[in-house]
């Protein structure tokens, strides 16, 4: 559970970030979490994870990027 709350505190970083003066639209923080759970959820299928604990880490640091440019 603390990777899970980790996670979590992650993407309250993300929803709260600035830029120019705006924070980026509920909508588009909400559409990055579920396409992060759904590589999750696509590792444990894959075989590629063993557990949510490793998919989380595992995607926290190789899929980051679906949290990019969520200002645009």
């Amino acid at each position: 559970m603390t990777v899970l709350l980790e996670y979590h505190e992650w993407v309250m970083e993300k929803a709260l970030e600035t830029h120019r003066g705006r924070r980026p639209p509920v909508d588009r923080v909400v559409d990055a979490d579920v396409r992060m759970r759904t590589k999750w959820r696509q590792a444990i299928t894959r075989s590629e994870a063993t557990n949510l604990t490793e998919a989380i880490r595992m995607h926290m640091s190789q899929s980051a990027y679906i949290f990019n440019n969520l200002h645009e």
